[in-house]
């Protein structure tokens, strides 16, 4: 909302179409300028899509995430990818779409949101922590590859948050 109402530009991108276009609508009656779109992160070639359409930009807010907090002994595999896939490799799908777009423009800003779990590991959160881990090691190794190009890199690290998955 205070980036709309400062004059930005926001795109609000979400796997459901729904709570995108809620959030967009949101910042639209708050004066801002918004729009929405159906997007997956996790798949890598939408990601290309909307770079292309978009171009430039100016940044970057990385805020997807999911868990399912379970004994270890009783979760899948299959949890672990999917909570990998969205919450790491979907961070990193995103900002690589848009990486050629920053170093050209020489500046930018990335914000990966973390967690208090970015850093710290608790009892039934194996799968959604150690994704968090990754987040910020590779938040913390971007920054240093960016710096030269004049692109920030900032991760916020969140408590609990009141979401559907808490």
């Amino acid at each position: 909302i205070q980036l709309g109402r400062a004059g930005s530009t926001v795109w609000v991108t979400d796997c459901n179409g729904d709570r995108a276009a809620d959030v967009a609508e949101t910042l639209r009656a708050s004066g801002g300028t918004a729009h929405d779109r159906v997007l997956d992160v996790a798949s890598w070639k939408a990601w290309r899509s909307l770079r292309d359409e978009l171009g430039a930009i100016d940044l970057l807010i990385n805020n997807a995430g999911v868990s399912k907090p379970a004994y270890l002994h009783e979760t899948p595999v299959a949890d672990f990818e999917r909570i990998h896939r969205i919450n790491y490799l979907g961070t990193v799908h995103v900002t690589m779409a848009f990486l050629d777009h920053f170093r050209a423009q020489r500046s930018g800003h990335i914000a990966n949101v973390g967690s208090t779990l970015s850093f710290v590991g608790l009892f039934g959160y194996a799968a959604y922590a150690s994704s968090k881990f990754a987040v910020n090691g590779f938040s913390e190794c971007i920054r240093q590859d960016l710096l030269p190009y004049g692109i920030g890199v900032t991760v916020l690290y969140p408590a609990d948050t009141d979401t559907p998955q808490l």
